[in-house]
């Protein structure tokens, strides 16, 4: 309490520098707070979304490269099966045909040799018949032939590219025993794998990698792409190829090293777990991917063989299926991308915004500074100016209280505008007290007379109020009387009300229910609307594409009539132009198939333009239907708004009167208080008369005492 009383006695020049001072360094100090928060959360913001928007980009860069190599490596070995699927198809028809017409072996030497030509993506093509299955003559070519097994004729071609030349291997009778060959290798396949797995599934095979010796000195990774030949549902032989892994391998290499600066790991793995390629194990090729890395392992075996990403915490995990068209197992392509390297370019510009944050908080500190100390120096200033007026004003008011009550001095302040307005408020209520005064001295003067007066009209008073609480006696019993009367009346009106709001509420809610329909109908009409339009636009379409049948069936005519040229040209060469002739009857039997299928889509467009035609029919009908109901119920919905309005307006009269009732019900009820109160009132009124006596005496008293007080100030 003592420290209070010291603080209030404190001067206002003090107080006012103290508290303003201090209010501008909290100022400071909270801006400074809050630029820093601001600038913290602001950071953390950053680099939460620049982490966000490089994951996305990375997993969008991710699955853009990884569909990239997928399907480089999907067209690498797709390329592959085209040959090898073209030199079945060929040998097929020609087991098929005609036996003067077949070929001989040494035309599919040729053709065999020729196809390894053309495709340099292949490394080797081989050709091995089943005993007696291609021309049913193995036993003359039991001696001396490039084509044929020695010993037994069997038909069997090998051709290996080696740099710019094709080499032709001669198989024995125990290299063609070991394409039966049931055991296992390390990795628990089968050595005749490449020829089995046609033969008993009568389907392309995709063959796990392996390591394979073609000579002494020379080896290499590859996998073979073998595809059945098959004439009436008899397995005959197979045609395969053989691809170089290093190719995969340099596919791997190179997209790592296109992803954040190689730090990227890209595998390719076959079904079975063995690696194709491997930008981060390139001494594991053809070795399974469990021996280097199980975790990888573990999750390609939960996955379903779709298109996955994974966040692992500290990398990115995706893998790709990389399809092809002749295998129904695909091989996948694995990615793995460290989170550290997702995120550098985010942890780089949140260390650059921290350093921007200490300087600017450096400034905001040295400018907050400045600013409490200019501040301060002004205030002082101001408040040592503004508090001169006020020791002045305390002068002249000493001053004037020391003067023996004279109110006849004023106050002369001539500095800052808000205290030379108030040394003339204080001289203009001097002036006021001063006037105020005199008056009271005459009043009091006045006041004595009236006394003397009033006294002598008292006793007429008490005579004509005893008249009067009699008449309001007799006034308030007939009010209590109309007071029950209101009351009733007040009670129906109100129950009269009550049922008009409901009729009100319930007419209401039918109007919302018919204004609901009316929008729906109305919806259901521009809807109607539109599907006619896209029917209109479909039949227009479906001509357009009869159009474009027609100009296919035109080619497919003239495609038949070069095919007919060609096999007429091919027979007259002769031998050398049986191949050609196969090839143009090939490209005739095509060309028939192409104007069938034609022929039945014209036929399908043309019932689907009918189908359109009357559906289109059936919507206009529904339409106009549609248009019709949309136009009464607009009608009803207009009657409706008019019965709505009329029972609105019946509800509100019943609701205005019940009010009105009740209201007179409580003007009566406080008439009747009222009158009540006047009469109570009346019968204290003669106590009052006497009291107003006794106090007319001590009024006069108390003027004779108050002209003595005033006759003490000097006007």
């Amino acid at each position: 309490m003592i420290a209070i009383r010291k603080l209030k006695t404190i001067s206002f020049f003090s107080k006012f520098l103290f508290i303003s001072v201090t209010l501008i360094v909290l100022t400071n100090l909270l801006q400074l707070y809050r630029s820093y928060q601001t600038m913290q959360v602001t950071n953390q913001f950053s680099v939460e979304q620049s982490q966000k928007a490089l994951k996305k980009e990375a997993i969008h860069r991710l699955e853009s490269a990884a569909k990239e190599l997928a399907g480089e490596s999907a067209a690498y070995l797709e390329n592959a099966f085209q040959t090898s699927s073209f030199v079945a198809s060929q040998l097929e028809e020609s087991i098929r045909g005609e036996y003067s017409n077949r070929l001989s072996r040494r035309q599919v030497e040729l053709i065999t040799k020729t196809a390894l030509e053309d495709n340099a993506l292949i490394n080797s093509i081989y050709v091995d018949f089943e005993a007696d299955a291609f021309d049913g003559s193995d036993d003359l070519y039991a001696r001396g032939f490039s084509h044929s097994i020695p010993e037994t004729g069997i038909f069997s071609l090998y051709f290996v590219r080696q740099r710019d030349e094709i080499i032709q291997y001669e198989n024995d009778a125990a290299t063609n025993d070991l394409r039966y060959s049931q055991s296992l290798n390390e990795f628990g396949f089968r050595d005749g794998e490449w020829y089995l797995c046609p033969m008993e599934g009568l389907t392309a095979c995709l063959l796990e990698p392996y390591f394979y010796e073609y000579e002494e000195g020379r080896s290499d990774y590859l996998t073979s792409l073998t595809m059945p030949m098959v004439v009436d549902g008899e397995f005959l032989g197979v045609v395969g190829v053989d691809i170089n892994l290093p190719k995969f391998q340099a596919l791997t290499i190179e997209l790592s090293a296109r992803l954040y600066q190689g730090k990227t790991r890209v595998t390719l793995v076959s079904r079975s777990g063995v690696i194709v390629g491997s930008s981060n194990y390139p001494e594991a090729i053809a070795k399974r991917l469990a021996e280097v890395d199980q975790n990888i392992t573990d999750y390609l075996g939960n996955s379903d063989g779709k298109a996955r990403i994974e966040d692992l915490g500290e990398q990115l995990l995706l893998t790709q299926p990389v399809t092809i068209s002749h295998v129904e197992q695909p091989w996948t392509l694995v990615l793995e991308v460290p989170v550290a390297e997702i995120y550098a370019t985010a942890e780089q510009i949140k260390q650059e915004i921290e350093i921007i944050q200490q300087e600017n908080t450096f400034d905001n500190v040295l400018l907050g500074i400045t600013i409490t100390v200019l501040a301060g120096l002004f205030i002082w200033m101001l408040v040592k100016s503004a508090t001169g007026p006020v020791r002045q004003i305390n002068n002249k008011v000493e001053a004037l209280s020391d003067q023996e009550g004279s109110l006849n001095m004023m106050l002369d302040v001539r500095q800052h505008a808000e205290f030379i307005r108030m040394s003339e408020l204080i001289n203009r209520f001097i002036v006021k007290l001063r006037n105020m005064v005199v008056a009271l001295q005459q009043v009091n003067v006045n006041v004595t007379a009236g006394t003397d007066l009033v006294t002598g009209q008292m006793d007429t008073i008490n005579k004509q109020v005893a008249e009067q609480r009699a008449n309001l006696e007799s006034v308030a019993c007939a009010m209590q009387q109309m007071s029950s009367t209101s009351v009733q009346l007040a009670e129906n009106a109100e129950r009269a009300a009550d049922n008009s709001q409901q009729v009100k509420e319930a007419v209401v809610s039918t109007q919302q229910t018919v204004i609901t329909a009316q929008q729906q109908i109305h919806e259901l009409t521009e809807d109607m609307s539109h599907t006619h339009e896209v029917f209109n636009r479909v039949a227009s379409q479906s001509k357009d594409i009869s159009m474009i049948l027609d100009v296919i069936r035109n080619v497919s005519e003239q495609t038949n009539l070069l095919a007919l040229n060609a096999a007429i040209e091919a027979s007259r060469g002769g031998e050398s132009g049986r191949g050609f002739a196969v090839v143009a009857e090939e490209v005739r039997m095509l060309a028939q198939k192409t104007r069938n299928s034609v022929d039945e889509i014209s036929n399908n467009i043309h019932g689907l333009m009918g189908e359109i035609d009357k559906t289109s029919g059936l919507i206009q009908n529904s339409f106009e239907n549609a248009d019709q109901v949309h136009q009464l119920t607009s009608t009803a919905f207009e009657a409706m708004n008019q019965t709505v309005n009329s029972v609105i307006r019946v509800a509100d009269d019943i609701t205005q009167m019940a009010s009105a009732v009740e209201q007179q019900s409580l003007v009566n009820e406080e008439i009747n208080n009222r009158l009540s109160d006047i009469a109570s009132g009346a019968r204290g009124l003669d106590e009052a008369a006497e009291i107003v006596s006794e106090h007319c005496d001590r009024l006069h008293r108390e003027t004779s005492r108050q002209e003595q007080l005033l006759s003490g100030l000097r006007t």
